[in-house]
């Protein structure tokens, strides 16, 4: 009997056994393979999917962004028009949902590529895989008040009281304004502005200044932003009018069954408008040119106490604000030796790492210099009619939304009380007067007193001219102008009526066309056949009370000696110390100083300012012109320039800024 052998029968098994373990291990690897792979492959769907919200996210920020930019910038076009003849025959032009509705437009706020691209490219068909794009049927789908569904906004008005006691917004609401209940129901409706909307006693937390004494303008902070047309946090003479309003997107867009695919965000922001009278000690909406004179001499007795803003602002030779800072609109030119608040300043200042170094170094809110572009969503508006500011109107603006039309508003001629209308002339060869007729703001009819030379207007040497605050002059340079004696003009208003004299505080001095042919309506420049106006007995300026006063004329001004140099006591409440002058404001669009033959020093202080328009010529604020025609020598000027930090120390009549914001509500 044969056997095998024992080691033919183990090494069987044991190639059997290797087997059996060799797919066991393989099993077992391919197992955990698995779940190797279900791991990567759920590590890739979760970045994926926050990629996918990172990206929903960025695509919702630059929606937002570009929406609110285009919200700032059709705000203050939007608000002029409220204010226009007729707006109210217009008013589905004006309305909220309109400005809303061109800021989605001007964004594109709805979709990530248009439909007009997508046919124009063939591309109608395809399948848009951004979950951020939405379908706006209309412009409420996105944009409502923040609280109630009554109108777009939540005006910032006492009249929204549910919004402003809503627990959610305590501490985090600006101060609302007060009117009229009319005017309260169209801001929910229109943007206005207006000058009935006034600061609010029982809601005050931020003016400083009684509301009783100044309604109208207050000292409140300055906003926290990089524009520095005065620092961040520090008081400043303003009113804040603003609107709430929600803006949702997301939501719109939904998968198979019905779902929304991207989230819905909602956001809550305060729209703001400050309404900032011009205060600062030179400013320009135009190009303004600071430190040297167009002859290139320097400028040496001037000294600068605050803050200087132009459309476009150079500085020229070693100019300094030991207390201020440079703002522009469009942009800065700072030359050799520049420097604000102690800091010193180069032209590269706003280059990338520059900017933040100088903010750094500043160890406060704001630096030197700004460009209201480093602001963001931020629009600083210059109030500015050019030459129109003094003129009259040939027609009163009627039918507006906004009680306050824009013509009121925006121009100094419609504002003046007092308005002394050159009617007649000798000839069209001498434009001496003949015939002036006085209006006055008792005058509800329009109609007022007349003086005709000959009649009831008798020359200065004759019998009551002395009393007469208008009179005929032949300047030493050989222009025909009526005299202006400002000394005269409380008086003789009291004699024809006029009870409250300081409120007839806004003169106006220009012509009447129509009344004569031979008027020849006043150019700029000036040529030498025109009438101008020339101010004399004008030191003392306190008759007219702490208010003070204005004058606009569109002729050709001269001023013929001392102007406001007696001091007056400063207004109750208002937060003035020190030597104070009754605040005046001179427009005019051309100034001479002095109508002798002779150049004489001039000595001013306050502010100065121009309305011309344009950046192609510089406007030299120090570079004034005698009666002579020629240009006042830089060593004859002693220039004192400050800012109004208190509103009574605002003129009756002032340019005006407007500075729109918005913010989010946190």
């Amino acid at each position: 009997m044969k056997t095998r052998h024992p080691g033919f029968l183990s090494l069987s098994k044991r190639r059997r056994q290797r087997g059996y373990a060799s797919m066991a291990m393989v099993a077992v690897i391919g197992t955990i393979s698995l779940f190797g792979m279900l791991i990567v492959f759920r590590d890739a769907s979760r970045s994926h999917d926050a990629q996918a919200a990172a990206q929903i996210r960025i695509d919702y920020t630059q929606k937002e962004d570009a929406f609110l930019r285009g919200i700032v910038s059709l705000l203050p076009n939007k608000a002029i028009d409220v204010m226009r003849d007729q707006s109210r025959a217009r008013a589905n032009e004006l309305t909220w949902e309109s400005l809303f509705r061109e800021a989605i437009s001007m964004a594109n706020a709805e979709t990530s590529v248009s439909v007009e691209l997508l046919q124009a490219t063939g591309l109608q068909n395809a399948v848009i895989a951004n979950p951020g794009d939405q379908s706006i049927v209309d412009t409420a789908s996105i944009v409502s008040p923040v609280v109630g569904k009554s109108g777009w906004v939540n005006p910032g008005l006492t009249q929204s009281s549910a919004f402003l006691l809503d627990g959610r917004f305590q501490d985090r609401l600006p101060d609302p304004l007060e009117t009229s209940s009319a005017v309260a129901l169209d801001d929910e409706l229109y943007p206005v502005i207006s000058d009935e909307k006034l600061f609010s006693d029982a809601w005050n937390t931020e003016a400083d200044l009684s509301i009783g004494d100044y309604p109208l303008y207050n000292r409140i902070l300055y906003p926290n932003i990089q524009f520095g047309y005065t620092s961040p946090g520090s008081r400043f003479v303003s009113k804040r009018n603003w609107w709430a309003f929600s803006v949702r997107f997301g939501g719109q867009s939904e998968d198979e069954e019905g779902e929304g695919i991207a989230p819905i965000v909602t956001k809550n922001y305060v729209l703001s408008l400050y309404e900032i009278p011009s205060q600062l000690p030179m400013s320009a909406e135009a190009f303004m040119s600071v430190g040297l004179h167009a002859d290139g001499s320097s400028w040496t007795n001037v000294s600068v106490d605050g803050d200087v803003s132009a459309g476009v602002l150079r500085t020229e030779g070693s100019f300094s604000l030991p207390t201020g800072r440079f703002s522009g609109r469009k942009g800065i030119e700072l030359g050799a030796g520049t420097s604000a608040s102690g800091q010193a300043l180069r032209d590269d200042f706003d280059a990338l790492g520059v900017r933040e170094s100088l903010f750094a170094a500043s160890g406060v809110d704001s630096y030197g210099a700004s460009l209201s572009a480093n602001s963001g969503r931020v629009a600083f508006v210059p109030i500015s009619r050019g030459l129109d500011f003094y003129r009259l109107p040939d027609l009163d603006e009627v039918n507006t939304i906004s009680p306050t039309t824009w013509d009121k508003y925006s121009t100094g001629a419609v504002n003046c009380s007092v308005k002394v209308l050159i009617t007649g002339v000798e000839s069209v060869d001498d434009q001496t007067p003949t015939r002036i007729e006085i209006l006055t703001g008792n005058d509800a009819a329009g109609s007022g007193v007349t003086l005709e030379r000959g009649v009831n207007w008798p020359f200065s040497y004759e019998s009551g001219g002395d009393v007469m605050p208008f009179q005929t002059k032949h300047t030493e340079n050989g222009r025909k102008a009526i005299e202006v004696k400002m000394g005269k003009i409380p008086d003789y208003l009291a004699s024809i009526g006029v009870g409250d004299v300081s409120a007839a505080n806004k003169i106006f001095i220009g012509q009447d066309p129509g009344r004569d042919a031979n008027i020849q309506e006043p150019e700029f420049p000036s040529v030498e056949t025109e009438t101008v106006v020339v101010l004399s007995d004008s030191d003392d300026l306190t008759p007219w009370g702490s208010s003070g006063l204005s004058l606009v004329t569109n002729l050709r001004l001269y001023f013929s000696d001392d102007f406001n140099t007696v001091e007056a006591t400063p207004p109750a409440g208002s937060g003035i110390t020190g030597t104070f002058y009754p605040p005046v404001s001179v427009f005019a669009p051309e100034k001479r100083f002095g109508t002798t033959l002779k150049v004489r020093p001039v000595d001013f202080s306050g502010q100065v300012g121009t309305l011309s328009e344009g950046e192609n010529q510089a406007f030299y604020p120090l570079d004034l012109k005698a009666g002579t025609y020629e240009t006042v020598s830089g060593d004859l000027i002693n220039a004192d320039l400050k800012p109004i930090t208190s509103p009574g120390a605002l003129p009756p009549i002032y340019l005006k800024n407007w500075l729109v914001m918005i913010e989010e509500i946190h």
